[in-house]
């Protein structure tokens, strides 16, 4: 079978991060076998699940930094089990449509979970001395074939962080499973407020 295939176990850290998985012995680019991510703040796990042959393979578990589940994604049929903005969605967090303002009927989802995004974008921040705190609302793209446009800034109390907060954002590579309004897969803009304060406090706020 192909998980039979000789393999090497791999420890590597990020600055947020650890990595532990397995890769082939004849080609030590590509994992294969069991993986797991750990925060390495709390010591817990945010991502675990399986590779065949460099591919994510069945249900993967992803979970927030309090290490609640906040989804289970099945990549053999690109299926939600759960999520928990399904069930618990975000206050702070508000979507409408591109061409124009309705409810839609689901919101857009990030695969690997909402949350996990919100988490990453607050770690990829660089506070820059002297900024002081300011809250930044950015507005993000996401198209109905389920890949992130392009983002803007729409209101800043933080004029300083703009060009960090952008970075920041744009830095973010998640798939989505897009909106959906009368059935069908839609574009939609997805608005957030960032929070800036000192080293070790910068957060997304999602209320």
């Amino acid at each position: 079978s192909a998980f039979s295939q000789s393999t090497k176990k791999v420890s590597r850290s990020e600055t947020y991060t650890k990595e532990r998985y397995f890769v082939l012995k004849a080609n030590k680019k590509i994992k294969h076998g069991s993986y797991v991510k750990i925060n390495r703040e709390t010591n817990k796990v945010e991502e675990e699940g399986q590779y065949d042959m460099g591919r994510k393979v069945g249900v993967w578990n992803y979970y927030d930094y309090s290490s609640e589940l906040i989804q289970k994604f099945n990549y053999d049929d690109s299926t939600i089990i759960y999520d928990i903005e399904l069930i618990s969605p975000a206050t702070d967090v508000f979507y409408s449509l591109k061409s124009h303002h309705k409810i839609l009927d689901k919101p857009p989802l990030a695969i690997g979970g909402t949350r996990l995004f919100f988490y990453n974008v607050s770690r990829s921040l660089h506070y820059l001395e002297g900024t002081g705190v300011g809250k930044v609302t950015v507005s993000v793209l996401i198209h109905e074939n389920g890949k992130m446009g392009s983002s803007n800034i729409i209101k800043t109390t933080c004029k300083k962080c703009n060009v960090e907060v952008m970075k920041a954002v744009d830095s973010q590579s998640y798939q989505w499973i897009p909106a959906e309004k009368d059935g069908q897969h839609v574009s939609c803009e997805m608005t957030f407020i960032i929070t800036i304060k000192p080293p070790r406090s910068l957060l997304v706020e999602v209320e």
